[in-house]
């Protein structure tokens, strides 16, 4: 994987046409994971939020009362439904569960908190009695990867000071903080698929004039930490936001809140999506359903 990763050119992002890019990472993406598994009775809906409707789509791996909402990664700038597709289908297919994927307003066009604002309305929406999606409002689940990881950390923020109790959070390669001082974002700065140089301006667009300590641009800055949901947090040892898992796991467990994590070794930035070039990819679905159904059935877990 690191070889792949490593010798795959880059796009050009300071002087490719935004409208390029995100055609480049429309086919790029979803050919990474290859072969898709069949699941039949998925569907794409609207929700309506702030800044008008958006699309989600429904992958109904099983039924059980429990879901996941997932925020699909791109630096909020880049990706869509599409690009997560065979991951989603993975996804729910491993954890015989509802998976509901959200199609977020993104920057430039939509800087920060837009995608945020979007998140917290697609969480009310499934929760709500008018979605008609069965889900046991106690019970979701926010996952996410990259800066779909970000949105993730923030919701479940959120959720915690509305009182609002999720069952967990799964944060795949998050970034936690923009200010952009730890250690890792030098040691990978360049290679691997994303590099410091890519970091910035995927920040750029999202929240250019905007103060980087903002816990809804960096959670971990946020004040207090305690009371949030049991947390699953992945980092990719060969990644500049590698410090970024690391430290939030930590700030995590200091407060208190239970925290599993794990370093998947070599491995690179946004590996989810990989399983046409590494079974990893796989893996990794596999074991963020054991993770969630666990958080689902255990006894003793009363949410806050």
């Amino acid at each position: 994987m690191l070889e792949a990763g490593d010798n795959k050119a880059a796009v050009d992002l300071q002087t490719w046409p935004l409208s390029e890019i995100r055609k480049e990472a429309e086919t790029s993406l979803p050919a990474m994971w290859g072969q898709k598994d069949p699941l039949p009775g998925i569907e794409t809906f609207a929700i309506e939020g702030n800044g008008g409707s958006f699309s989600a789509r429904l992958y109904p791996g099983g039924d059980r009362d429990g879901a996941m909402l997932y925020f699909h990664g791109g630096g909020w700038v880049l990706g869509s439904l599409e690009t997560h597709d065979g991951v989603l289908r993975a996804l729910a297919l491993a954890a015989k569960c509802k998976v509901i994927a959200v199609e977020y307003r993104k920057a430039p066009e939509a800087p920060f908190p837009a995608a945020i604002e979007d998140a917290k309305a697609a969480l009310a929406f499934i929760r709500s009695s008018q979605s008609a999606l069965c889900i046991d409002p106690s019970q979701v689940i926010v996952a996410g990867d990259s800066s779909g990881a970000n949105i993730a950390a923030v919701l479940a923020q959120a959720s915690r000071d509305d009182r609002n109790p999720l069952a967990g959070q799964m944060l795949i390669c998050p970034l936690t903080d923009a200010k952009l001082e730890r250690p890792s974002r030098n040691k990978f700065a360049t290679g691997f698929l994303l590099t410091s140089d890519a970091i910035d301006w995927y920040l750029d667009n999202y929240c250019a004039k905007m103060d980087r300590e903002d816990p809804g641009i960096s959670p971990l800055y946020a004040e207090d930490v305690s009371g949030l949901a049991p947390a699953f947090i992945v980092a990719s040892d060969h990644d500049p936001l590698r410090d970024d898992a690391r430290a939030y796991a930590m700030r995590l467990v200091e407060a208190g809140v239970t925290v599993t994590f794990e370093e998947w070794r070599g491995t690179v930035h946004g590996f989810i999506v990989m399983d046409g070039i590494t079974p990893v990819a796989r893996q990794l679905c596999r074991a963020m359903a054991d993770w969630a159904n666990h958080r689902w059935t255990v006894a003793d877990y009363h949410p806050r």
